[in-house]
């Protein structure tokens, strides 16, 4: 795990650098790795646009894997929490179209995804993700969470405001956000054992539904869905055993492959009785 916490506020309305790296530092459980922020004024000087990170080291465990990470250029900065298994891929194309690599880290082929293709990067991602991107040319904030939301975000709104963060608690530690409870969450959680999506237990937290992109822009954002899961086929193209056989053992193999890549030790189980 790592944690991810930002907010896109006026500037006047600014918690500031020291709220920024204790409200960050509360998901340290984690990220006990390292940690790093940012606080950032945009270039009209309305809003301010602040990162944090808390890291646990699994890709590219040096220092050059720190986040909030920088484009070679300075013009955007990226928070990322989770893990992009066709990173390699992604990379040797990106560099067939002249992007250039610092690192060996998986975040920052994101933040190059990102950068060369906008808000339809997601749509080329194998992978569990949370992550932030600022871009301080056009002043704008693009959020996205992975296809199945594996990875969670929640999203606390204060008027205008915008604050984001991989768990509520820093979200309600906001200095005046308001606290409300939410009784229709609690309707949903007597008749269903949880809280459905977007909803939480309070009034001005949400979740970012799976599949979605946040994108916020001098004080508006928008929400919108990159994914939906496909209906499967009535008339399966797969007409034999063995061909089926086959076609689940080679999707298997490639799927654990990928999600072995690690320049640190783990562990991996199977569930569901298996």
């Amino acid at each position: 795990m790592c944690a991810i916490f930002g907010w896109m506020v006026k500037q006047a309305n600014c918690p500031g650098r020291n709220k920024l790296v204790v409200l960050t530092d509360m998901m340290s459980h984690r990220g006990p790795d390292s940690t790093g922020y940012e606080l950032h004024t945009t270039r009209d000087g309305q809003y301010s646009v602040g990162f944090g990170h808390r890291r646990l080291s699994i890709i590219d465990l040096s220092s050059s894997g720190h986040q909030p990470m920088w484009s070679s250029d300075k013009t955007s900065c990226i928070i990322f929490n989770g893990e992009i298994y066709n990173y390699v891929e992604l990379r040797s194309e990106l560099e067939g179209l002249g992007q250039k690599f610092a690192t060996t880290s998986d975040t920052e082929v994101l933040l190059s995804a990102v950068n060369y293709w906008g808000k339809e990067a997601v749509l080329r991602l194998r992978g569990m993700f949370a992550f932030a991107v600022y871009n301080i040319a056009t002043s704008t904030v693009i959020i996205a969470r992975d296809h199945f939301g594996k990875k969670p975000l929640f999203v606390g709104l204060q008027g205008e405001d915008v604050y984001f963060a991989s768990e509520i608690e820093p979200l309600l530690n906001v200095p005046g956000f308001n606290r409300s409870f939410s009784w229709e969450a609690l309707d949903d959680y007597l008749l269903d054992r949880y809280v459905p999506g977007p909803k939480t237990f309070f009034e001005n937290v949400k979740k970012l539904p799976a599949g979605c992109i946040l994108e916020w822009k001098a004080g508006k954002y928008t929400v919108e869905r990159y994914y939906t899961p496909p209906i499967a086929s009535v008339a399966p193209d797969i007409t034999t055993y063995e061909s089926a056989v086959k076609l689940f053992a080679d999707t298997f193999d490639d799927a654990v492959r990928i999600r072995m890549r690690s320049d640190a030790p783990f562990g991996a189980f199977l569930s569901g009785g298996i």
